[in-house]
């Protein structure tokens, strides 16, 4: 298996780690459970779980007409994981983006594409947002 491919894999798990804390309210051992864990899933989680707050901050700030309590909650951690890699990994944004609506268009899509384009549209918003800071 490729390092691309590896990646990809360990953002699916790490999405799904965060669903199920946002979705059930399980500590994180609980999650952890669920899914095969590389230190890189644990120090992702746990980064995206440490700046929470700042994280869904910036997101409700770029949300128009919108919360983000009613993103449903595969969106919602996509785009956590996909703000907290803006700004604490060190990655094109763009691939980061990318990466995100991949995994929209596999967990979250449905077929009238609305998923994948409002969370590609989201993430280009906080994006150019954060280059402004």
């Amino acid at each position: 298996m490729n390092n691309i491919t590896k990646r990809r894999q360990e953002r699916e798990a790490i999405v799904s780690v965060l669903y199920m804390i946002d979705l059930t309210h399980c500590n994180l051992k609980e999650a952890y459970l669920a899914v095969d864990i590389s230190d890189y899933i644990i120090e992702m989680v746990e980064g995206v779980m440490n700046h929470l707050n700042e994280i869904d901050e910036i997101i409700t700030n770029n949300l128009t007409n919108w919360s983000i309590k009613r993103l449903n909650f595969v969106d919602r951690a996509i785009i956590r994981l996909a703000v907290y890699e803006m700004l604490y990994v060190d990655l094109d944004k763009s691939i980061i983006i990318n990466e995100a609506v991949e995994l929209s268009k596999k967990y979250s899509e449905t077929d009238d594409l609305n998923s994948k384009a409002f969370n590609n549209k989201l993430l280009d918003k906080i994006h150019k947002q954060l280059k402004m800071r």
